[in-house]
C-alpha cells in the first residue's frame, strides 16, 4: 500500500474488520488472541491491515472438489454387488408397477 495516499487504510480496529470476515468483533478478537490471524497489537488494541484480513480469507478458503464438477455418471445395464449382479433399474420398474396396481385397485 501506497502510505502517501490519504484515501488508502493502513489499519482497521477490531470492529471495522469484523464485518469484512462476516463474523463479530469479539470473534475476532478471540482469533487474534489465538494469533489465527495476522494483527498488530498496539496500546492493548489489535489492529488489522487489510493484508491480514485477505490471508485469512485465503487460508480458509475451500476449493469445489473436481468430481462434484463432473456430470453424474449415468450406469448402464447392470451392476454387481457382493452377492452376484442385480438389474436395479427392473427391480425398480418392477416396484413402481406394483405399487400402481395397489393404487389402481384401491
Amino acid at each position: 500500500m501506497d502510505a502517501n495516499n490519504d484515501n488508502s487504510v493502513l489499519l482497521m480496529t477490531t470492529e471495522e474488520a469484523a464485518p469484512l470476515l462476516r463474523m463479530s468483533a469479539r470473534k475476532l478478537k478471540r482469533l487474534a488472541a489465538e494469533r489465527k490471524i495476522g494483527h498488530v497489537n498496539f496500546d492493548n488494541r489489535y489492529l488489522f491491515r487489510p493484508s491480514d484480513i485477505t490471508n485469512f480469507i485465503d487460508q480458509h478458503r475451500v476449493a469445489a472438489c473436481p468430481s462434484t464438477l463432473l456430470p453424474p455418471a449415468r450406469l448402464t445395464g447392470p451392476t454387481t454387488s457382493p452377492s452376484g449382479e442385480h438389474d436395479f433399474e427392473a427391480l425398480r420398474s418392477a416396484k413402481r408397477s406394483a405399487k400402481q396396481r395397489r393404487k389402481n385397485a384401491a
